[in-house]
């Protein structure tokens, strides 16, 4: 998987910092199907992308993810507003304030961001609010978002967005209404790690909340690989993350999130991430597997872990998948019963169940549950839907599902 970075210069695809930089003009020949991610710096020529919005269209909607830098003036993807410039007289109205938690931003304080200074080393932010300039991380906003779009920050006292992403067909969009973000990530400013998480990988323009319990995955310094930068919301798979294989006769397979997806399609991400977290759970556990022996039992009905199964093991079509209600584990109550898996390879059987960490909301089950949805109701499951997923992939092996010892027959 490849994880391109388009700038306005001319490059030699060489890799820097983790991404593959190529020249913005030479994206259409560039962007393969080998390619997951993009990121734009905010220099780019906005109006040759509008030129290729067909692509980039086609790009995010079949799972990859764009970040989008700088200021918007021709919408060259769907979903993309224009920016606009903020009034402002002084530091107070240029400030961020931290709407959703978001893991490009997580362990950050938004008032490392407002100032600039010449000085070397960490500065107290009383000294910075003296001798700092203000305004290098934004000054402009979003007054206008696209359907489903969540904020991450606003800007001054009007709260207008500045920050903000949002899911279009089986991928996702993260847009930033300023300088390009990897300026932010220094380690002067406490902020080295920004945004080099794999919990954006794992979900992520990225999707927001950590259940309690949850712990944090490895950071990466900055300078060293870059491509960690939005794992999630460039959907690229890092030397060293938790991957899924499995074999087919004896040729490894290695099946992605995003392969998943598209696969299924994008109505029940949640089911999929589910049903991906615990094969990669149960797989941890047997070692080395051939997919096509592997049999599964279920508490779980959706039919996003369905697809999800069938993708990675073909358990489906192979007759060797089960929803079995009786495994549920109803004494846990509805939030957490159904999320239940029985593994067997060969001979040996391991059960999984849900992690009581916060992966799961009553929100969402409760509103899932309903059939007198509106509009409103459906729009807010489908964030519903998006956080749960973005939580889940969030987690490593092990702390998302937990064995338990199989139950008696």
């Amino acid at each position: 998987m490849t994880v391109l970075k388009a700038v306005m210069a001319p490059a030699r695809a060489e890799y820097a910092g983790g991404f593959r930089e190529i020249d913005v003009y030479d994206l259409p020949g560039e962007c393969t199907g080998a390619v997951t991610g993009l990121y734009l710096t905010g220099d780019v020529d906005q109006e040759y992308l509008a030129e290729q919005r067909r692509m980039l269209d086609s790009f995010v909607a079949r799972g990859g993810r764009i970040v989008v830098n700088g200021h918007v003036q021709r919408v060259f993807l769907e979903g993309l507003t224009r920016w606009r410039k903020l009034e402002f007289r002084n530091p107070r109205d240029l400030a961020l304030t931290r709407v959703t938690e978001h893991p490009v931003w997580a362990g950050t304080d938004p008032k490392s961001f407002l100032y600039n200074t010449g000085t070397r080393g960490p500065v107290p932010f009383a000294e910075l609010e003296r001798t700092g300039v203000a305004g290098f991380y934004g000054r402009g906003c979003y007054p206008d978002l696209p359907e489903d779009a969540r904020v991450v920050h606003t800007i001054g006292r009007t709260w207008a967005p500045i920050d903000y992403d949002y899911p279009l067909g089986a991928g996702r969009v993260l847009v930033h209404g300023g300088n390009d973000l990897l300026q932010f990530a220094t380690a002067d400013r406490g902020t080295a790690r920004l945004p080099y998480r794999r919990e954006f990988r794992r979900g992520a323009a990225a999707r927001h909340h950590h259940g309690p319990g949850v712990p944090p995955r490895l950071r990466v310094h900055a300078g060293s690989d870059a491509t960690a930068l939005f794992g999630t919301a460039l959907g690229h798979q890092e030397e060293g993350e938790d991957m899924l294989t499995v074999l087919e006769s004896g040729t490894p397979i290695d099946p992605s999130f995003a392969d998943l997806m598209k696969y299924h399609g994008t109505e029940f991400p949640g089911g999929v991430a589910h049903a991906y977290c615990a094969v990669r759970h149960a797989v941890s556990l047997f070692g080395t597997v051939e997919r096509r022996e592997v049999t599964v039992r279920t508490a779980f009905p959706g039919q996003g872990g369905r697809d999800a199964i069938e993708m990675a093991l073909r358990a489906v079509t192979g007759d060797r998948f089960t929803v079995v209600p009786e495994l549920a584990a109803t004494e846990r109550g509805p939030v957490l019963a159904r999320y239940v898996w029985e593994f067997t390879y060969r001979d040996r059987t391991v059960l999984l169940r849900l992690r009581d960490a916060g992966f799961v909301t009553a929100e969402f089950i409760e509103l899932g549950a309903r059939r007198d949805r509106d509009a409103a109701d459906n729009a807010r499951l489908r964030v519903l839907k998006q956080e749960m997923t973005d939580r889940l992939l969030a987690g490593a092996v092990g702390e998302v599902y937990e064995e338990v010892p199989p139950p008696t027959r």
